[in-house]
């Protein structure tokens, strides 16, 4: 009787799946790796990016990096409009300096 207990137990771990990630527009948690929320149908952006100080990865929704803590939004040039990489001293388009 011991034995079903833990074989069932250990069945119903490894047949679950991983709920680590959160719906943006419905707040239902799904598997990780989906590309449709399973119940409102929204589209599941998880890509990563590469942090331009650190190189770490990590998802590109987040504002800063949570390795090194530098800021990961672009830095929109005031002359041409042009959205350039953060920690770029000058526009790549223009050349008009970011830094101010």
């Amino acid at each position: 009787a011991v034995g079903n207990t833990f074989t069932k137990a250990a069945g119903s771990i490894v047949n679950t799946p991983a709920m680590d990630i959160t719906c943006n527009k419905c707040g239902a948690k799904i598997a990780e790796g989906s590309k449709f929320c399973s119940s409102c149908g929204e589209k599941i952006l998880s890509g990563k990016i590469e942090c331009y100080s650190c190189k770490e990865l990590v998802d590109e929704n987040m504002k800063f990096c949570p390795n090194c803590g530098i800021p990961l939004g672009k830095k929109i040039c005031s002359n041409c409009g042009k959205a350039n990489t953060p920690g770029t001293k000058f526009c790549s388009e223009c050349g008009t300096t970011l830094e101010g």
